[in-house]
This record gives structure tokens, sequence and C-alpha cells, in this order.
């Protein structure tokens, strides 16, 4: 059978939704609600574990940031804003970023944020399917040059 599921154009979009802030699962909110926050607090948790098994194994750990398509392309941005009717003010779509690699930096763990150059290319080509969240030929092609050069500059060369 199928079930109808009233999603924006382009497909579903997490976390966004229009839930009242309380109970947003939206990390790109300004402020973060407990239950948010303790995602985050339980995220760090998992990282330190993570790392500790690393450091055990003689093993670097490096930890990538995949933005989602809402934070590289415009037009899907505001999509999902006119769908859910969201008030702009309420959100920062750097944060989860920020929030992550504040905590990465300050335990020394190597970390790289492919959003900015995301952002860039795709000023002048798509580098997400068009009804998928995932990259496509040309993201994936930019994504493997720039971790390429970032994994030559603090992997390989220490």
């Amino acid at each position: 059978s199928k079930i109808y599921i009233n999603h924006p154009k382009g497909g579903p979009c997490q976390p966004f939704d229009n839930l009242p802030a309380e109970t947003s699962k939206n990390v790109f909110l300004k402020k973060y609600n407990e239950r948010i926050t303790d995602g985050f607090n339980n995220l760090f948790k998992r990282i330190k574990e993570i790392e500790q098994i690393c450091n055990e194994n003689n093993v670097k750990l490096l930890v990538a940031f995949i933005p989602t398509k809402e934070q590289v392309e415009r037009d899907k941005f505001s999509n999902i804003i006119d769908f859910y009717n969201i008030d702009t003010s309420t959100l920062d779509m750097r944060k989860p970023q920020k929030d992550i690699s504040d905590f990465l930096n300050q335990n020394q763990i190597i970390n790289i944020d492919l959003l900015d150059t995301l952002i860039e290319v795709s000023k002048s080509k798509n580098t997400y399917f068009d009804m998928d969240s995932h990259w496509n030929i040309y993201g994936n092609e930019v994504v493997a040059r720039k971790m390429k050069t970032f994994l030559k500059d603090n992997i390989i060369k220490n």
C-alpha cells in the first residue's frame, strides 16, 4: 500500500520540522532545547570513547563534517523555509559544525568541515542530486580532491 507523506519539494529533509522550539529536532536552531543538548553531549561522550579506542590501537582519528544539502544550496534551503514556515532569525546554519569543531579542537582531534568548499563550487554547478540528499558525481569529485589534500597535509606528513 502507498502512504502519502507530505514532504517538501525535493524529498524529506532532516532535521527540519515545524515543531515548537522546545521539542524540535532541528540542530540548526540558534538556541538548543534540552533534547538537542543531550544529543550533543552524548555525541561528545561517544567521540571521546572512539578517540580512546583509536589511541589504544595507534590510529589517528579524523572527523569530517558532511554538510546537509540545505546548508550548501540556497534554493533548497529556501524551499524548506517556505514549506515549514520557519523564522530564519531562529536559525544558525553553521551551529552544529561550530559546536562540534570547538569540542574537537579543544580535545586536539583533527577535523575538516566541507561546508565552505561545497558552497563555493555549488555556485557554478550542483554538487547534490536533485531529488536526493547525497552528492552527485561532481560533488564526490570535489570532496575527494579536498580530502586528498587535507589528508596529505594533516595525516600523511605526520
